[in-house]
């Protein structure tokens, strides 16, 4: 196992998750959406955006996947499944500390 490799692939999946979130919170940010945001339905929702935009850039863009070239055997199905989790997370992370440095 090569962990100089997964520690340059995390890093990768966590500027993938900025991306990610910065494009999220651009189309939630619309003032219809936004007088709904804190209703379960629109977080769920907002979750279920980011997971399918990190599931579809981890499958369209295998450079990114966490596993790639780290010397563990995993399918890419699972491998892509996996990144993307962890792309929905980091975003989750990252919407949480800009939520902190506004002061929301």
């Amino acid at each position: 196992m090569k962990s100089n490799v997964i520690i340059s692939n995390i890093f990768s999946l966590f500027v993938v998750a900025i991306v990610i979130e910065t494009a999220v919170s651009a189309l939630f940010s619309i003032t219809a959406v936004k007088e709904h945001e804190r209703k379960v339905l629109m977080k769920s929702m907002r979750e279920a955006i980011t997971f399918l935009a990190a599931f579809f850039f981890c499958f369209v863009v295998p450079e990114i996947r966490i596993f790639k070239e780290s010397g563990i055997k995993i399918t890419g199905m699972a491998d892509t499944i996996i990144s993307a989790l962890l792309i929905a997370r980091m975003s989750d992370i990252v919407r949480g500390l800009i939520s902190k440095l506004k002061g929301e």
